[in-house]
């Protein structure tokens, strides 16, 4: 129980909720990292053990049904720890609930190796967004940010005149990758972008030495933005079956090749959202406001994790595979940190280098 009250003080300099709101939402972390699940029947044995899981039920049903004015303090305190610039990956995750699709729009902050939902909304419909969706989303955030410098990264599903043009009109920086059959006009010659690199060695990049116009899915309709034009061919192809990686963008080229590969930090945050983390498919929710405030919860943890896992990191650094990849997430290690300290009372974790006391002031800001 006192961990659930010094919990929700934590809690309590970061979002204006009333006491028994920020105990409710303590209680539910605690139960989301004990489970590793969102399924709210699950959850409700363990919430409160002095009322049955129906009524611990209802009480998670109401919570999720509430306004979303807790979600602003929640984005614009994560923004925080990023005043100078900040590189946003925007992608979408869906599924399907019986025959409902769920199907969440994500703008998330990149944040060694991973990202943190910073934004979202559920489209109430199966399949892409389109560029309203995605600007509307995007416009919020510019008016949160104020003059901060923004990079943003997105898959081919978004590249678009209109997106495109919102970008400039922002003034943001952007890398986006490319479908191959796309066209390009470079040097008074219109081909598909998949032409101009069709030499390009297995494990190397390069791109086109100016900026050129680009036609959007094999039409000649222009995006109406100049961008310069990168490729790169890893050394197998990519999960989608593509040999080669295309990428517009608006800054220099030879940076575009490093930072694009950060998109996929987005993966790895929805990895951690479903299935190596809170299997958040397993919630049942369709409503779409009580998916919105339930991926703000998940949002929370998740930052809690991540923040845990690098102070532990720091003192006891993870080891590397051959394959220069970690044995293990930051993530995952600070999930485990973060249950093992609210299940155990021994306020020391032998050989991790982080107490109790520790893990609240990262989310305190003290």
């Amino acid at each position: 129980m006192n961990r659930i009250l010094e919990l929700a003080s934590a809690l309590k300099s970061q979002f204006t909720l009333d006491p028994r709101s920020l105990s409710f939402l303590a209680r539910f972390i605690f139960a989301l990292l004990d489970k590793r699940t969102v399924n709210l029947a699950l959850l409700g044995n363990i919430l409160n053990t002095s009322v049955t899981s129906q009524s611990n039920q209802r009480r998670s049903a109401r919570f999720l049904s509430r306004d979303s004015s807790w979600r602003t303090s929640l984005s614009t305190w994560l923004l925080s720890f990023y005043p100078d610039h900040v590189t946003l990956a925007v992608d979408r995750t869906e599924w399907k609930f019986g025959a409902t699709p769920i199907n969440l729009l994500v703008v998330a902050v990149v944040h060694n190796g991973f990202a943190f939902p910073i934004l979202w909304c559920h489209l109430g419909k199966a399949g892409s967004s389109n560029s309203g969706e995605v600007t509307a989303l995007l416009e919020k955030l510019r008016v949160m940010l104020g003059l901060t410098s923004v990079l943003v990264l997105m898959d081919r599903e978004f590249a678009c005149q209109k997106l495109l043009e919102w970008l400039r009109g922002a003034n943001w920086d952007f890398d986006l990758r490319l479908k191959r059959s796309a066209l390009v006009r470079y040097r008074d010659h219109t081909h598909r972008v998949e032409r101009y690199f069709s030499d390009l060695a297995k494990g190397h990049g390069c791109w086109l030495k100016r900026k050129v116009t680009v036609y959007s899915n094999g039409c000649m309709r222009p995006y109406g933005v100049k961008v310069f034009v990168v490729a790169f061919r890893p050394l197998k192809p990519t999960e989608d079956g593509d040999e080669c990686v295309y990428v517009i963008t608006n800054r220099a080229p030879s940076a575009a090749l490093s930072f694009y590969k950060q998109r996929w930090t987005i993966e790895n945050l929805f990895a951690a959202l479903k299935t190596r983390g809170f299997n958040f498919e397993d919630s049942h929710i369709t409503n779409a406001a009580r998916l919105e405030n339930l991926l703000g919860v998940l949002c929370l943890a998740a930052f809690w994790a991540v923040q845990l896992g690098e102070l532990v990191a720091a003192h006891q650094p993870i080891k590397r595979k051959a394959h220069g990849r970690r044995e293990v997430s930051v993530f995952r290690l600070g999930l485990d940190a973060l249950e093992r300290l609210m299940r155990f009372d021994a306020p020391v974790m032998k050989g991790q280098w982080c107490v109790w006391d520790d893990a609240l002031r990262l989310l305190s800001g003290t």
